[in-house]
């Protein structure tokens, strides 16, 4: 993929850095992601049934090089309401400039899906780049 100039998405099942995952499987993940931050436009997993995202940082200067994100699931065995994730992307670069999470309230009369928020926007973030997430997690820090 380098050699003829392509990108990569991601999808996969289990999620590097999660409490379940081995450790020496998120190190390769994470080495790899450093080498080839330059094709990789996003990556997301599911498994652990909650929303969530994590920084992968370089493996050479510790900055963040991309972003992780896991998805919720459409059950509920997490004591929450079925929710997916929409992912918009840029046509151009193929990165993330929105990411909506939809969920169901199965306990409605007349159960539908609605947009539960959107990401930048939820946590006025300017956009989903590491930089933006970087600053989001020193303002949460401040927060404290």
């Amino acid at each position: 993929m380098e050699a003829d100039g392509e990108i990569a998405i991601l999808i996969g099942h289990h999620p590097p850095a999660s409490e379940s995952s081995l450790y020496e499987w998120g190190t390769r993940f994470r080495v790899l992601m450093d080498r080839f931050q330059h094709i990789v436009r996003l990556s997301f997993f599911g498994h652990v049934h909650t929303e969530e995202h994590n920084a992968i940082a370089s493996w050479h200067t510790n900055t963040t090089v991309g972003m992780n994100f896991w998805s919720g699931a459409m059950t509920t065995y997490t004591d929450s309401y079925p929710s997916f994730r929409r992912f918009v992307l840029d046509e151009q670069t193929m990165l993330p400039i929105a990411i909506e999470t939809y969920r169901i309230d199965v306990l409605a009369e007349e159960p539908e899906f609605v947009l539960d928020h959107s990401l930048p926007a939820y946590y006025s973030m300017v956009d989903l780049s590491p930089e933006s997430f970087d600053l989001l997690s020193a303002q949460l820090l401040n927060d404290e």
